[in-house]
C-alpha cells in the first residue's frame, strides 16, 4: 500500500520508515496528528515501541538529520571507502545493479531524489 505524502510538509515516508519534522513542538505534534490520521483513514497502525518522538538528532536512511540539515554518516563512508575495487566489469554492474534500480524508480516518479542524489554526490 501506498501512501502520498503529496501535501504532508514535514512528513516523509520510505518503505515502513517515517520521519515527522517541525521547527517547534507545536509544529511537529501537529504535523504527527495529520499523519497518524491519514494512517488511520487507510487501516494502518504504528507501534508505539518503535517510534521516537520530538529528537533533535535522528539516523535516518543512512544520514543523521539535525537542526543543521542533512549529514552523510562516517560509518557508511569508510565502508565504502574500504570496499574491495570490483576485479571486473561483471561484478562492478553486479555492485551497481540497486543503485541503477534506484534511479530508475526515481526517473519513474517512485523515488526520493534529494536522498539519492546527496548519496551519490
Amino acid at each position: 500500500m501506498e501512501i502520498s505524502t503529496t501535501g504532508l510538509e514535514g512528513i516523509g515516508i520510505f518503505q515502513d520508515d517515517m520521519i515527522v519534522a517541525g521547527k517547534t513542538v507545536e509544529e511537529h505534534n501537529n504535523r504527527l496528528k495529520i499523519l497518524l490520521n491519514v494512517l488511520s483513514e487507510v487501516g494502518l497502525r504504528v507501534k508505539q515501541n518503535k517510534c521516537s518522538f520530538l529528537k533533535n538528532s535522528i539516523e535516518y536512511l543512512g544520514h543523521k538529520i539535525d537542526e543543521h540539515g542533512l549529514h552523510t554518516l562516517t560509518k557508511h563512508i569508510n565502508a565504502i571507502q574500504s570496499a574491495l575495487v570490483p576485479e571486473n566489469k561483471t561484478i562492478a554492474a553486479d555492485i551497481l545493479k540497486p543503485l541503477y534500480s534506484l534511479l530508475r524508480q526515481e526517473k519513474n516518479g517512485y523515488g526520493h531524489q534529494n536522498v539519492i542524489k546527496h548519496i551519490i554526490t
